[in-house]
């Protein structure tokens, strides 16, 4: 066993090297490890943003360029098909022909719309669900009762159970985060790497690194691989078919494969080699699946 003595921001430590070559840490650097410079990166915000419009109005600059609008219909969220059964209007004096529903059947809709383009997302976990009401479908209860269930409020009259559906309000926000086999499809040639950190924090070494150890072994190794149903979210927002999508920072091509699977043209920019591969290969295996 052989003694060292390092001296550390003015602390002298005691290094012992065992038979085998292998250094011991001291009791100081564990309770260090345990002290890390951040927590879960989990808030990751998106800014969209817009240049002036080359024409005078939005109309104008989509009819000539494609560009400059929202594609609010191909972004909403909850399209599943509905009945909606807008409450009567009784000012009116119209009959309303009410049902056990408190709705005129006569003017029921199937619609698959669905709601707004959302403006957040979120991945699923525990921790956000808890942060999310549950909703509750109208029920009638006589004319005149105010005994919960959602109500117009210009008629007064309850919304009916076919108007809106049930559940918590995550469910309009989700998307999962990118699967193992996502990150890595087109990967299968590529040997395994330790990563999933950013650069310098694949391990943890003395008084160094985030406090978080990465070991996890993976083909795609970039330590941000954004899910390709979010990717094409965005990218459906703001574009059209055969409009040209540019990612400055394309990363392992996520942007690039979105694009691609939506009918758009890409350009992407990556300095790092090691993720121009992962992305090339990813983007190449869309042409095997098809």
């Amino acid at each position: 066993m052989k003694k060292y003595i390092v001296n550390i921001y003015g602390i002298n430590l005691d290094i012992f090297q065992d038979t085998d070559g292998r250094f011991i840490k001291p009791d100081l650097i564990k309770e260090l490890e345990k002290i890390g410079t951040a927590i879960k990166p989990a808030h990751e915000p998106i800014c969209m943003a817009r240049k002036p419009l080359a024409e005078k109005t939005v109309a104008e600059n989509v009819l000539k360029y494609g560009t400059g609008g929202i594609n609010i219909d191909d972004c909403r969220v909850g399209t599943e098909t509905m009945i909606n059964r807008p409450a009567g209007n009784k000012a009116g004096g119209n009959s309303l022909n009410m049902s056990v529903t408190g709705m005129p059947q006569d003017v029921a809709v199937t619609t698959s719309l669905g709601r707004f383009p959302a403006n957040l997302i979120h991945d699923g976990s525990e921790e956000v669900l808890e942060i999310f009401p549950d909703s509750k479908a109208g029920s009638f209860k006589g004319e005149g009762s105010k005994s919960g269930g959602i109500w117009n409020k210009s008629t007064g009259l309850p919304a009916g159970v076919e108007y809106g559906d049930s559940g918590t309000a995550a469910r309009f926000f989700y998307c999962a985060k990118a699967s193992k086999s996502e990150r890595d499809m087109g990967l299968d040639n590529e040997p395994n790497k330790i990563g999933g950190g950013m650069q310098g924090t694949e391990d943890q070494t003395l008084l160094t690194g985030s406090g978080n150890i990465r070991n996890n072994v993976m083909k795609n190794n970039h330590p941000t691989v954004k899910p390709i149903k979010l990717m094409e979210y965005l990218i459906k927002l703001v574009t059209t078919e055969n409009a040209i999508v540019l990612d400055p920072f394309l990363g392992s091509g996520t942007t690039a494969v979105a694009a691609k699977q939506l009918g758009r043209n890409y350009i992407g920019i990556e300095m790092s080699q090691e993720y121009c591969t992962i992305a090339y290969n990813r983007i190449k295996s869309l042409d095997k699946a098809t």
